[in-house]
């Protein structure tokens, strides 16, 4: 083997060995982005539950997206200004809210979709509300902040054998 030769090879060996471990930073800086964000977003739902839970609108007020759009378990719609009036005059108070079951869904690195179950127990517009309910938050990276930029709640109804399906 000539020494020309010798050197290509020793180079060819350096370069894939400076490489690999490039390449395995790489990925799993791409794995713990995911996880970090994820992290990221279960942290914005919790400040959002407790946010619920103390009637904290200035806390809340941040959360929301300006084109927030929030469709409660009983088909009403609501925009973020009209949420906020209800949560500024009391007419929404959450006494308990219980999150499970959550599943966080990214759609790339700035939008991502909450699935859970609620365990809820509060006052909304005079009538006493509590159940089990199933929720849907959809969160976005605006400004480097995980807002909430929709919200959809549906009462979870005890399964029985005579329903019909679809």
């Amino acid at each position: 083997m000539s020494n020309s030769r010798i050197r290509s090879f020793v180079l060819i060996a350096m370069l894939v060995s400076l490489c690999l471990p490039a390449s395995a930073w790489w990925q799993h800086g791409k794995k713990t982005g995911k996880r970090d964000l994820r992290a990221e977003v279960s942290a914005a739902d919790t400040q959002w539950r407790n946010a619920m839970l103390n009637s904290d609108a200035v806390a809340l007020e941040k959360m929301l997206s300006e084109d927030y759009i929030g469709i409660t378990s009983n088909g009403q719609v609501m925009t973020k200004i009209q949420w906020m009036d209800r949560m500024r005059s009391h007419a929404m108070q959450v006494k308990s809210l219980t999150v499970d079951d959550m599943k966080v869904k990214l759609v790339g690195q700035r939008v991502a979709i909450v699935t859970s179950s609620l365990d809820l127990e509060g006052d909304f517009d005079d009538h006493k509300v509590h159940g089990r309910f199933q929720s849907t938050r959809v969160f976005q990276r605006i400004d480097g902040t995980w807002k909430i930029t929709n919200f959809e709640s549906t009462r979870q109804r005890p399964y029985s054998h005579n329903q019909q399906t679809d």
